[in-house]
């Protein structure tokens, strides 16, 4: 920027030492300059764009973060609720199949006992 600046006084002061009439200053000189300064306001602008944009990143990040943290937490309680209806389906499990064992070896008493009261 100050460079461009430098560059366009230098080419108004040779252009001033040449003649009576001052002569304006080389158009590329001048567009540079130009285009310096509104580099710079750009420069602030975009500045405090990405300050806003950084802020608004950091905050979707926090929210993300505790909407993680929460579904975490949601994960662990159904994990643990899952857990305990597999134990208690095991014990259903075993107890059916131990009921059924007790039924087998009642059948033939059942039927024994039915015989003998028919013949009676």
């Amino acid at each position: 920027q100050r460079t461009d600046e430098l560059a366009c006084l230098q080419a108004m002061k040779r252009s001033h030492s040449g003649g009576d009439a001052p002569a304006a200053p080389p158009k590329k000189a001048m567009i540079q300059a130009q285009g310096a300064s509104s580099a710079t306001a750009h420069g602030s602008m975009t500045e405090k764009l990405l300050k806003k944009q950084n802020a608004n990143l950091a905050s979707a990040k926090a929210n993300l973060q505790r909407e993680l943290d929460d579904t975490a937490g949601q994960l662990r309680q159904l994990q643990s609720r899952l857990a305990q209806r597999e134990t208690a389906l095991s014990v259903l499990d075993r107890h059916w199949a131990q009921l059924e064992l007790r039924l087998g070896a009642a059948k033939p008493r059942l039927a024994a006992g039915g015989d003998a009261s028919s013949s009676a």
